[in-house]
């Protein structure tokens, strides 16, 4: 089924009214009902994936997919016809660029259909920049596909996958192979304010694909230069840790030794489903993405996420 917006929502919202009233009625724990009416933040609408026609693309659609079906909230597929593009593009027809979006827009649904049992599906063109285009839609998660793309370096002309996670104000997949279906979730951790949230989503997101979560530390604060663990690091992870297994006691956590992020990721690429990176950092020449994105894309055919 593929409704409109407002349709879309609406049902989202009844939907959801509906889980939770009967999450009680079958005497499950209140708190936890209630944690699952509030999946979706205030003001989000949905998982969005980014479509283009590429094959990264529909591989978005389908990680996308599966988070929009654990959470009970739609499945959001944008393809943005870039008129600057179009411009110097071969298909410079307003009309026939509108039905090839749309033919992507359907090949992308019943991929994403086949991945995932989701109820609500929605697709759209919008016309503009495809980084305005996709951060502009307020998503609970925007998965985007990367055909082979590298992070552009300070000083160069920014890629569309970097340019979404700058602009972006919620997590952002970037898919590039095809995802493993089992290995496991790798979570890039520093001393950073979000290290709360990054932690929670590292769980969330093992616990919802049955994976081994492992965390790596860096025990460098941004004042030291030795690796001297942190003791104020070691305390507040230590306090995170302690919560995450509460939400989630059945889910496997290691935290890895410090040691070199590159040569982990190469000895551990063939298991590693998914990398979570810290969110963006503050640079001399502004926002930048954090240097462990760099290093995962570099050497990781797996989805990374970026931000929480």
């Amino acid at each position: 089924m593929t409704v409109d917006h407002h349709t879309a929502y609406a049902q989202c919202d009844r939907r959801r009214m509906y889980v939770v009233a009967r999450a009680l009625w079958d005497s499950v724990d209140p708190a936890d009902a209630w944690r699952r009416i509030w999946r979706t933040p205030r003001g989000r609408s949905g998982v969005v994936a980014g479509i283009d026609g590429l094959p990264g693309g529909f591989k978005a659609a389908q990680w996308a997919a599966v988070e929009a079906a654990a959470r009970g909230i739609p499945l959001r597929l944008v393809y943005a016809v870039d008129p600057s593009e179009q411009a110097c593009a071969a298909v410079s027809d307003p009309r026939r660029a509108e039905r090839i979006a749309n033919a992507a827009l359907r090949t992308a649904e019943a991929q994403a259909r086949k991945a995932a049992d989701i109820s609500i599906v929605t697709r759209e063109v919008i016309r503009g920049p495809v980084a305005s285009a996709l951060t502009r839609q307020e998503a609970v998660i925007t998965c985007i596909g990367s055909n082979g793309a590298r992070v552009a370096h300070l000083g160069h002309r920014t890629g569309t996958a970097t340019e979404v996670i700058l602009k972006s104000t919620c997590p952002v997949v970037v898919v590039r192979g095809d995802p493993l279906r089992q290995g496991v979730i790798v979570a890039r951790l520093d001393f950073e304010p979000k290290l709360a949230e990054v932690l929670s989503r590292a769980g969330a997101e093992a616990h919802l694909r049955h994976c081994a979560l492992h965390l790596l530390p860096s025990w460098t604060t941004p004042s030291q230069q030795s690796t001297t663990p942190s003791r104020e690091f070691g305390d507040r992870l230590q306090c995170e840790l302690d919560r995450l297994t509460r939400r989630y006691p059945g889910l496997d956590i290691e935290v890895v030794p410090e040691r070199d992020l590159g040569t982990y990721l190469v000895e551990n690429r063939d298991r590693i489903a998914l990398f979570i990176a810290p969110d963006r950092e503050l640079h001399d020449v502004g926002t930048v993405v954090h240097p462990s994105v760099e290093l995962a894309w570099q050497h990781l055919d797996c989805p990374v996420m970026v931000g929480a």
